[in-house]
């Protein structure tokens, strides 16, 4: 009984933070947040979720998100998400307190699926590599979003530029 509460807070928690933060592909972000539109489902039926990691990234801000992708897969027969991470090297990265992941795909990896989604959590390493493949991946996707002070990554892309955004306060 725990686990069914569980899951509907986390869906509807997934709704609420996607509704609020929708950038349709061909909008300006401005745009987009005075009048946000239903997205609608890629005709193959799949969402694909890039998940932008690097040095230091916080794993509360990456595994979370995944999670909650994860999670809403397992209660919508109509609806799937690939989720997939994305790095500047293919190589192990060192993420916070020593967890190492791998990603699947680098910035110019010609293989990469078109991301719907773009999640990018908190991380060092600003390259320019990063901040260009998030501005321009973003101009495609349906959705881009930050976590905490993936909110300083997100600005540094000037997607930010005359929108209000928060994070953590200690920041």
């Amino acid at each position: 009984m725990a686990g069914v509460k569980r899951r509907q807070a986390i869906l509807a928690t997934a709704a609420s933070v996607t509704a609020g933060i929708l950038t349709p592909a061909g909008r300006s972000p401005a745009a987009a947040a005075q009048t946000p539109q239903k997205l609608a489902m890629p005709n193959n039926g799949v969402v694909q979720v890039a998940v932008v990691v690097g040095k230091d990234a916080t794993v509360i801000d990456f595994a979370g998100p995944w999670e909650v992708f994860q999670d809403s897969m397992s209660q919508s027969a109509t609806m799937g998400f690939e989720l997939f991470m994305v790095s500047d090297r293919r190589d192990t990265v060192r993420a916070a307190a020593g967890m190492q992941i791998v990603p699947l795909y680098t910035y110019g990896d010609s293989k990469m699926p078109k991301p719907n989604v773009i999640v990018i959590g908190a991380q060092s390493e600003h390259t320019p590599a990063k901040i260009a493949w998030i501005r321009a991946a973003s101009a495609r996707a349906d959705v881009t979003m930050s976590v905490c002070t993936g909110a300083f990554l997100l600005a540094q892309t000037g997607l930010l530029d005359g929108l209000r955004a928060t994070t953590h306060h200690h920041f």
